[in-house]
């Protein structure tokens, strides 16, 4: 099994920033690493890549859905060190309750899993009228496209995996922006899926600032879907799609 590294994919994503700002560990102030700050024109092709994303994943079947999630439940939980590490070096959290919240993600995956099998619809007869004699009406689950996803930093990891497991179970692809203190845990949190066979651009992590990115997904017509865990200030931007 190859060694997960956050690395890997922040060098992708500084390849198209000419800004960075300074990761520090508010326990030890020392600076962990520095973090791109995702322009607007690489915004637009992380969108584009994740709306072709979604057509594989919008016809990928269900249980293959449900196996990926089941073994990226199965990554986390054999590097649960690693995330906890991870989790505790960016938010401050102690390794006890980083280590907790690692146990709950792969509780979530799981759940996630699960319930990718049982997306089923309805049947409804409609013969309760005379003209409905002999019919049936019948609906069923359809993904809805690109999710964007804003997450905070009080719980890097779960609260990242409460949004991008049932996207991915009900087969959608979703653009994460974590909050700006903690984002390598959702980067970790991507490099799981994606050894575990989620597409490559199913699963997208955007870095830099909040306001900003955030209004670049409001605004984006591809964006079908957004989902996100913070403020009342900002849940008030969001729904009234306000700078």
């Amino acid at each position: 099994m190859v060694m997960l590294t956050y690395m890997n994919y922040i060098n992708q994503l500084d390849q198209n920033s000419h800004e960075s700002y300074a990761l520090v560990n508010p326990h030890t102030k020392e600076e962990i690493i520095r973090i791109p700050e995702c322009p607007d024109d690489q915004m637009e092709e992380v969108i584009q890549k994740a709306e072709s994303a979604f057509r594989k994943m919008k016809s990928m079947p269900a249980y293959e859905r449900s196996e990926i999630l089941d073994r990226s439940a199965q990554v986390v939980s054999d590097y649960n060190n690693l995330f906890a590490e991870t989790i505790a070096k960016e938010s401050g959290k102690p390794m006890k309750y980083a280590l907790g919240e690692v146990d709950r993600t792969v509780q979530t995956l799981k759940f996630s899993a699960i319930e990718a099998r049982k997306l089923e619809g309805e049947s409804i007869p409609l013969d309760a009228a005379p003209n409905g004699a002999g019919r049936d009406a019948y609906t069923i689950f359809e993904p809805i496209g690109v999710i964007g996803a804003i997450t905070p930093f009080n719980f890097p990891l779960n609260l990242v995996v409460h949004k991008v497991g049932p996207a991915i179970a009900a087969g959608n692809s979703i653009i994460v922006k974590p909050a700006e203190k903690t984002p390598l845990s959702a980067i970790l949190l991507r490099e799981a899926l994606v050894e575990a066979g989620l597409p490559e651009n199913a699963y997208h992590v955007i870095t830099g600032d909040g306001p900003r990115l955030g209004q670049v997904l409001l605004k984006s017509n591809a964006i079908k879907k957004v989902t996100f865990t913070g403020s009342l200030k900002l849940g008030v931007r969001l729904s009234r799609k306000q700078d």
